[in-house]
């Protein structure tokens, strides 16, 4: 590691001229208190000095000390360990610790040092209280302070503020690996402003540093905080009102910048807008954050961020929000997060590799220090190779070549040395570092090691070119060389990026580059199927580095796009997986319902699969249960997802193959879509509706359903025709959640998109529409007063009229898509225990080699006793097998009817000579008799003749 300039981070609002009264409370600058005597250290837990006084330190007069150590190292008695606070001279401070570049402008003389260093790996957290102040009827306090604080991963400082004499304690500010790099030191003039509660009197302030879970809460040999020349002012000061914030494109619209834009400024009290905070980032808890440029002076209200520090993709959803700061010190709330899925550098293009290293398994460092456990591997992804064969052998182990490292903990090993500028390289990169190779002895030669891709498939894409993108961190020295080429079907290496250090005239020069986005169009001869790419880095000594990540190859156009099948079943994916892989993720510019986007998850049950029983694994979900606020009905708001693009040329018919639950609520007015585009994502066709029944704007619910439109909830599998995506080589699917208002949730998984209708090559060979009546030789069953019927008990419910939605108290809980026609129907009674069963004449299979069941059904259960299942029997009624079954996966009792067009496989059936199938509902409701099961449209397909035994046909 050099030992060369620290980097100088200063994180502090500066104090500007005070625009309202302030009185001060309370003044400390500690030159008494390190002329003073030593005292004991008490114990934060007991109140009593620690070990009888061989724990010493040096309080100000008013103030206490206060510590706790690790249980077993209660023993430790160095006259100056450092267990806690200690006010010294900074001369001293430079003695005992070497030189702590406490050079702050303003420390003199006496500073109050907490050194986590000095006391080694004795694990201790430490309390610095002042006196108890009176705050008389300020309306707020401003705690301003000279600080020198260097960080440490595992280590946290804060401070907080106690009204009440110490009974509860505010937090300030806490200082962490989230806002704090390692071995970075923060000098400055801090400033913050905290209102005070309504009744208080007095105030007091604590300083603390300690460590956090990981050290079970006490720091260990991490680094320090310093402070001097302490001032508390009472003043007439309220905070900032919180901002809002909208994110937008600049034209033109595509990849392009981004702007964020937010509210007004406004102070209750009148004081100017001095600075504001912007930070963008991948995830919504800020911890992928990518642009943050600091307490920025200038751009007050809205901001940039240029095109070039999007991270790379074919879309980029982006999370963004803003903090203000007025010019008395006082800060507003961060806005809540505002977020957008944007166009990215490869928008148009479709990936067909990608690569961001987070797949690999980190292990703890071999040799090097600053890492949590999860720091570094040298073993490549599948399929990649490092070839080191010219490096000189020995060297620090963990950069003898290129590894792969979680970034903050290589900018940790490394003393950062502006490695930490690489703000695009996110969570595990790619290094080649022969500054910290060079760091042990190795054998004579320069420093020389390549990192190959596998090679990449191009015989699936009729196209004459691949893209290349990837991100890139380069410090140059010396004699450091890199260079990256391409190699075809294993032939000659083609040069595509060439970089030397020395001497500047060479037209190969790169400077210094710690965060660049680097794009490559490759031409590809002739005949060529396959690619591979390696990274290089030669010539070099104790140099700097290269550092890389997220690496994407694309190619242009339709033609790129994957043929049929597309598939997705989001296991083991998270939101950032799928937009990564060409998924868009937005709300309308007019949806205000919060919380609704689409998002893979597994924390509620899944959608039912084939058979009923939950998917597995991830699924992607819009819960508007969960969301906040709601849409505003006729307004246009929805939250949509929409697949990458596929390729359904040549294909006369497309089909959506999928597991559903949208569960749209009765009395709601969301609306489920699935829409097709065939340019690119320019305008969507709708392809199927679902809509909520009572739902008063258009579009309306309508009596009955269509094969493109239907009432109330969908569940179970579903086959949706795509008439509109036929022959199209470029193919979008679109999933909306329409202007959902604290309703329930749209969730699918499972997805197949292909040109295979699910009767393909069978025939209608009888159907039963029950126009006429449940048949006299259908087997209806009951175990209690309640059989199969025609109609529901007038006492019960009726069909649906749509308009007026049955009788009001059932609150649209009707038959929404069976009404008005013949169908059959088991409505759930009072009595515990009771079932029916409607079972099908037999019929002959002998002569197919496949069956397909189709039948139409509604159905709500009543509540978690209803058992509604189809089943199968192969012996003529003896024994039956379920085909499928409502098994409560994501489905509610309380809301709309759950739908299906069910097409089911029978494998079991084939070949055999007396097949029935049932119709098994159980279940009772007591006080309510809301819950039923409704059939219709019997069908039976076949690639064989079906004879039927004592049955006619429909």
């Amino acid at each position: 590691m050099r030992k060369t300039t620290l980097f100088y981070c200063v994180t502090a609002i500066i104090l500007l001229p005070m625009a309202v009264s302030a009185q001060v409370l309370l003044e400390e600058n500690f030159d008494d208190a390190a002329a003073g005597a030593l005292t004991d250290v008490i114990d934060h837990e007991t109140g009593q000095p620690i070990s009888a006084g061989e724990f010493m330190t040096i309080v100000p007069e008013g103030w206490t000390i206060t510590a706790q150590l690790r249980p077993e190292e209660d023993g430790y008695n160095d006259l100056f360990p450092y267990p806690s606070w200690i006010a010294l001279f900074d001369f001293e401070w430079d003695i005992q610790g070497g030189d702590r570049d406490n050079n702050p402008e303003g420390f003199f003389d006496g500073i109050m040092i907490a050194d986590s260093d000095l006391f080694g790996d004795r694990g201790a957290r430490t309390w610095l209280d002042s006196p108890i102040v009176d705050a008389g009827d300020q309306v707020a306090v401003t705690i301003e302070f000279d600080s020198h604080y260097k960080h440490n991963d595992n280590q946290i400082a804060s401070l907080e503020v106690t009204w009440d004499e110490g009974a509860t304690y505010e937090s300030v500010f806490i200082w962490d690996n989230s806002n704090h790099s390692d071995d970075a030191n923060y000098i400055g003039h801090e400033i913050f402003a905290v209102m005070k509660p309504e009744g208080a009197t007095t105030v007091g302030l604590r300083f603390r540093l300690y460590g956090n879970e990981s050290q079970d809460g006490f720091h260990d040999y991490d680094w320090y905080w310093a402070f001097d020349n302490l001032v508390v002012r009472g003043a007439d000061i309220a905070p900032p009102d919180t901002p809002t914030l909208e994110i937008t494109t600049v034209e033109p619209v595509g990849y392009s910048d981004l702007l964020l834009k937010a509210s007004d400024f406004n102070s209750p009290l009148d004081s100017a807008h001095a600075k504001t905070l912007w930070e963008a980032a991948l995830d919504p808890d800020f911890t992928k954050v990518f642009f943050s440029p600091g307490e920025l002076e200038t751009d007050l209200t809205q901001i940039t961020i240029p095109k070039e520090n999007l991270p790379i993709g074919s879309s980029v959803k982006v999370y963004a929000r803003v903090q203000y700061v007025d010019a008395d010190g006082a800060r507003s709330e961060f806005s809540e997060v505002a977020s957008k899925t944007v166009p990215g550098m490869l928008a148009g293009l479709q990936v067909i590799f990608k690569e961001d290293f987070e797949g690999l398994t980190l292990e703890p460092f071999p040799s090097e220090s600053g890492g949590d456990g999860t720091d570094w591997t040298n073993i490549p992804p599948e399929g990649w190779t490092i070839d080191n064969s010219k490096l000189p052998a020995d060297g620090q182990p963990e950069w003898q070549g290129w590894a792969f490292a979680d970034k903050d903990a290589w900018i940790a090993a490394a003393g950062d040395q502006e490695r930490s500028l690489f703000i695009n390289g996110i969570g595990v990169v790619a290094i080649v570092d022969p500054d910290e190779w060079d760091d042990t002895g190795h054998d004579v030669g320069t420093y020389n090691s390549y990192l190959s891709t596998p090679p990449i498939s191009l015989a699936d894409y009729d196209t004459d070119t691949v893209t290349l993108a990837f991100n890139s961190s380069w410090r140059d020295e010396d004699n450091q060389k890199v260079n990256l080429t391409a190699s075809f079907d294993g032939g000659d290496p083609i040069e595509l990026l060439y970089w030397v250090s020395l001497p500047v005239e060479d037209p190969n020069f790169h400077d210094d580059a710690h965060n660049e986005a680097l794009m490559f169009t490759i031409p590809i001869p002739d005949g060529a199927s396959e690619l591979t790419l390696t990274w290089g880095m030669f010539d070099a000594g104790n140099d700097w580095w290269w550092a890389i990540d997220n690496i994407y190859l694309a190619v242009e156009g339709a033609e790129g796009n994957p043929a049929l099948p597309f598939s997705e079943n989001f296991d083991g994916k998270s939101d950032g997986d799928l937009v990564f892989e060409g998924w868009v993720f937005e709300d309308t510019p007019t949806a205000e319902e919060t919380g609704t986007l689409w998002t893979t998850t597994t924390d509620r049950a899944n959608p039912p699969s084939a058979d009923g029983s939950p998917t597995t694994g991830e699924f992607l979900i819009s819960d508007s249960d969960a969301g906040g606020g709601s849409n505003t009905p006729g307004a246009g708001g929805s939250h949509d997802a929409i697949t990458p693009s596929f390729s359904a040329e040549g294909a006369s018919e497309v089909w959506l193959h999928m597991n559903v639950s949208a569960v749209l609520n009765n009395n709601g007015e969301a609306v489920f879509d699935i829409d097709v585009s065939t340019d690119g994502g320019a305008t969507f066709v709708n392809q199927y509706r679902c809509i909520a029944p009572l739902r008063s704007v258009e579009p309306l619910p309508q009596a009955g359903f269509t094969d493109q439109q239907q009432t109330g909830g969908l569940y179970g599998p579903v086959n949706i025709l795509l008439p509109d995506a036929a022959g199209s080589p470029d193919v979008k699917v679109r999933f909306r959640h329409y202007e959902p208002n604290d309703d329930w949730w749209i969730a699918i998984d499972d997805i197949v998109v292909d040109d295979i209708s699910p009767t393909a090559g069978l025939s209608l060979i009888l159907t039963e529409g029950f126009e006429g009546g449940i048949p006299a030789d259908w087997e209806n069953t009951p175990s209690g007063t309640q059989a199969w019927a025609t109609r529901p008990p007038e006492s019960r419910m009726v069909d649906s009229v749509i308009s007026g939605n049955g009788p009001s108290d059932f609150d649209g809980r009707t038959l929404n898509n069976l009404a008005g026609q013949g169908y059959a129907i088991w409505a759930e009674g009072e009595e515990e225990g009771a079932s029916a069963t409607l079972t099908s004449p037999s019929f002959d299979c002998s002569a197919c080699s496949r069956l397909v069941v189709g039948v139409d059904s509604e159905c709500l259960p009543g509540n978690s006793s209803s058992a509604y299942s189809i089943e199968v029997s192969i012996d003529g009624g003896a024994a039956f097998t379920p085909i499928f079954s409502y098994r409560m996966a994501l489905n509610d009792s309380e809301e709309d009817a759950q739908f299906d067009h069910y097409l089911f496989e029978v494998p079991q059936a084939a070949g055999q000579g007396d097949v029935k199938i049932r119709f098994n509902a159980a279940g009772a409701d007591p006080g309510e008799s809301e819950g039923f099961w409704a059939i219709d449209n019997f069908s039976l397909y076949a690639d064989g003749a079906v004879p039927v035994l004592d049955w006619y046909l429909y």
